[in-house]
């Protein structure tokens, strides 16, 4: 699969116990995107690009969780 490493990054992230369940419920949305192969992977990327990119500009997310974002991020 193509999205291996992103996908466990994401799993790591969603294990990690600060975050919050709304994040989890995104990351989990950020998963389906990816595994679903009837898509060209360019647009799953830019979809959950966008999605990352959205979840890291929230002000009240903690500086740990949004440099774990941009470094999932980046692996895209």
């Amino acid at each position: 699969m193509e999205f291996d490493e992103v996908i466990e990054a994401l799993e790591m992230l969603k294990e990690d116990v600060g975050i919050p369940k709304s994040l989890k419920i995104k990351v989990d949305e950020i998963i389906v995107i990816l595994n679903n192969e009837q898509e060209a992977k360019e647009i799953r990327s830019h979809k959950v690009g966008a999605i990352l990119e959205d979840i890291s500009s929230d002000s009240s997310l903690q500086s740990f969780i949004r440099t774990q974002i941009y470094q999932i991020m980046s692996l895209l």
